[in-house]
């Protein structure tokens, strides 16, 4: 191969592909079909009908037999070693039923003579059989544990075959439909490995929640927890990042402010150390009015929070800041209770001119009207009976209620409204009045942005306050 260059051909590469055929199905699988002959037939000779097994049992009943990690060496030419080959072929030529009936007679030796890993094995491979077979579920399921836990057993020498075993009894639980107990050996499984190969097997445990019937969404959720954190702790924050954002999709439906908080904090922590600072800001915003929180917990995600801002290195326009929280439903708009004239010469004009004047714009509930088309005049241009009537130059004051949800003092300066002026007489769209606030917390400045409201229009004060821990003012 030069260059990316293949030198062989379609004739080439359909002759090797013939002569791989040929050579397993005229030599590999005949080789493998008179070894078996023979040692079926050994195997029969020795070990099978009830003589040999009394004989044997007889031999190999030892009390005294120290106990080893591998158990006892058997050499190649032994009866043992014999067996498994026959066993090991009879399983590669589909022979399931063959192969069971020989690792089922290894597996009494192998206890015998304690050789624990070969045990396992040996109990694996039942497991397979039987799987193959499609036979008593209950007899392969047990097999597999007991081939996994026996591995476990051993110690660090069996600790790569129990995940082997748990990767084949998980696959076969999977096709056989039962997601639910495949997720939980997958969980066992990722507490025998490494932080990064455990978080592959916590991820694949959520999978099989979600696929269970019917969906086990928590739990879902929860693995998908535990897989992120052990990616971070593998030091990959792009896989963590995804699998936290997948747990979000549910929990964010449910009112789990625990869980929420730190799903949300440490997405958004991630995001930050990846370099996305409008992300991570867009999820650190959704922890910081944590009212239920401890104080150490606040101070961490608002320092996490400012930390993210100011690292943008320009001003950043924070929406849906909710500190401090303004409750909506207590608002009020009070106009002055006295009379404002715009001159002086306007004091002297009759009050009934003023009074005729104003019942254009809302009629008095004094004025008789002979029917009901004449509740509002003709040519009033507002229909809205609510509508608040004042005069230019006139002060209207807001009234709000302001809450601190954290346990942390909150100097907020710089309250002021966002005023506009609308021409048009729709009562649905006369203006809007909404309030932005410059926010100053611990003695850290974020980089928020201000709105300035139009001077020619409105004249606007602003008001500077301090929230305690929990505070509420108006």
């Amino acid at each position: 191969n030069h260059e990316g260059t293949c030198f062989l051909n379609m004739d080439d590469l359909n002759e090797i592909k013939d002569f791989m055929q040929d050579f397993a199905s005229n030599h590999i699988i005949p080789y493998m079909e008179q070894k078996i002959r023979v040692l079926n037939q050994q195997v029969a000779t020795t070990r099978k009908g009830f003589r040999n097994q009394i004989k044997n049992l007889w031999w190999r009943k030892r009390d005294d037999v120290p106990e080893a990690a591998n158990g006892p060496m058997y050499t190649f030419t032994s009866i043992e070693s014999q067996i498994r080959v026959l066993s090991d072929y009879a399983f590669m030529l589909r022979d399931y039923e063959l192969a069971l009936s020989n690792y089922r007679l290894l597996s009494t030796d192998y206890k015998l003579d304690k050789a624990w890993k070969r045990f396992a094995g040996v109990q694996e491979m039942s497991g397979l059989c039987y799987f193959m077979l499609d036979q008593s579920r209950k007899d392969a399921e047990y097999c597999m544990e007991n081939a996994f836990t026996t591995y476990l057993r051993i110690g660090s020498s069996g600790q790569r075959n129990a995940t082997r075993c748990g990767l084949w009894w998980a696959e076969m639980l999977k096709t056989r439909g039962q997601h639910r107990e495949a997720s939980t050996v997958y969980f066992r499984i990722s507490n025998e490995e490494p932080s990064l190969h455990s978080a592959v097997l916590l991820e694949q445990a959520a999978c099989c929640y979600l696929l269970s019937s019917p969906r086990m969404l928590r739990k879902y959720g929860f693995h998908l927890i535990l897989a992120g954190n052990s990616y971070y702790l593998s030091d990959q924050k792009q896989h963590a990042v995804r699998a936290y954002r997948n747990a979000l999709f549910v929990y964010k439906q449910n009112p789990w402010s625990y869980i929420n908080n730190h799903v949300h904090f440490n997405v958004g922590r991630w995001y930050g150390v990846l370099g996305i600072f409008d992300v991570a800001i867009k999820h650190l915003l959704e922890v910081i009015a944590c009212s239920h929180q401890s104080l150490t917990t606040q101070s961490m995600f608002l320092n996490d929070f400012f930390h993210f801002v100011q690292s943008t290195g320009e001003k950043f326009d924070v929406y849906k800041l909710q500190l401090p929280v303004f409750n909506m439903s207590s608002l009020r708009v009070v106009n002055e209770d006295h009379r404002t004239y715009a001159s002086n010469a306007d004091v002297d004009v009759n009050e009934s001119i003023w009074q005729e004047l104003e019942e254009e714009l809302i009629p008095s509930s004094s004025v008789v009207r002979t029917n009901w088309l004449d509740t509002q005049p003709k040519s009033s241009p507002f229909r809205n009976n609510k509508a608040c009537v004042c005069v230019a130059g006139e002060a209207v004051k807001l009234n709000v209620e302001l809450k601190n949800p954290l346990q942390i003092s909150v100097n907020v300066s710089g309250i002021s409204l966002i005023c506009q002026l609308s021409t048009n007489l729709n009562a649905s769209e006369t203006g809007a009045l909404t309030t932005a606030a410059e926010e100053d917390i611990a003695s850290t400045k974020p980089s928020i942005s201000t709105f300035e409201s139009d001077g020619n229009n409105f004249t606007v004060s602003k008001l500077d306050i301090v929230l305690g821990g929990g505070e509420t003012k108006r």
